[in-house]
């Protein structure tokens, strides 16, 4: 099956799982219009079809998107996509980032997505997909990477890395974590 996929986004090179992980996350756009979510794959996975971010950026599939109900917090919805078994590049978790910001565009007080509004919007939800609940947008060498791979400075990284984000940064007390569970 995953080969037969890979053939019709046309792969071959090495990138099928994540091609097949993109288009099964959005594949719910495809009902919005037909095979948007290969279109959104193949613009994440290999940076072609930028066109694909004008059609997501629509009053309609905006509102499709969010019609087909949202998974609270972002890195559970994003669960399957980051299991183990692809190598993200900086590239493509940026381009993931333009993706849902396009169907997403936040408000000026977003809760719970790092950063703040001086933040553009790609990085914090490319950020709060793979970072779980709870915790600060982990490693902060990705952090730079990830903000350098489209010229943003150490600005950006501190407003992303010290940013009051009343979840990441609530404390934590009886009520929200007991000594017998972790968070996430």
């Amino acid at each position: 099956m995953l080969e037969i996929l890979s053939k019709l986004l046309g792969g071959g090179s090495g990138d099928g799982e994540a091609l097949r992980r993109i288009s099964t996350h959005f594949a719910k756009l495809d009902k919005y219009q037909i095979s948007l979510a290969k279109d959104v794959a193949v613009y994440v996975v290999r940076d072609t079809g930028s066109s694909v971010l004008s059609t997501l950026s629509t009053q309609g599939a905006s509102r499709h998107w969010r019609g087909v109900g949202m998974v609270w917090p972002p890195s559970s919805a994003f669960k399957e996509v980051f299991k183990p078994g692809v190598d993200w590049s900086d590239g493509q978790l940026a381009r993931l980032g333009d993706v849902i910001a396009a169907l997403q565009p936040l408000t000026a007080n977003q809760y719970g997505i790092m950063g703040t509004a001086k933040s553009p919007d790609w990085l914090r939800h490319a950020l709060a997909a793979r970072t779980p609940r709870n915790e600060k947008a982990g490693d902060i060498a990705e952090i730079v990477r990830l903000a350098a791979s489209r010229g943003l400075g150490a600005d950006i990284v501190g407003d992303i890395v010290f940013s009051p984000d009343p979840i990441t940064t609530a404390p934590k007390t009886a009520s929200t974590c007991s000594p017998a569970s972790k968070p996430g």
